[in-house]
């Protein structure tokens, strides 16, 4: 269902199909709200779950490429270590974030 991403060989066009696929389907959403809206709200543990499918799939497909690229060979470890810290602390700053705005 999701487009063969391998061999598109810039790094930033991968990032953009990925963004493409994560926010078009939200863009079509917003658009339709005044249509579907109700339906929506009626039958909102299918959509979520459509929802949180749909992006496992994105995911999946975007690591499938990255390991069949050999993106391990290429990224040295320290890289990647650096790359989880800084998830971390990015995730930790949302979390922290968000938690202070909603009280």
């Amino acid at each position: 269902m999701l487009p063969n991403h391998v061999g598109s060989g810039s790094a930033w066009r991968t990032v953009g199909e990925i963004v493409l696929q994560l926010f078009m389907p939200f863009v079509c959403g917003q658009l339709l709200q005044l249509l579907i809206g109700g339906w929506i709200e009626r039958n909102e543990n299918l959509v979520g779950g459509v929802d949180q499918c749909s992006i496992l799939l994105i995911v999946c497909s975007a690591f499938s490429v990255a390991v069949s690229e050999g993106l391990w060979h290429q990224v040295p470890p320290s890289a990647l270590a650096g790359l989880l810290v800084a998830d971390g602390v990015l995730l930790a700053a949302a979390l922290i974030t968000t938690g202070l705005v909603s009280k």
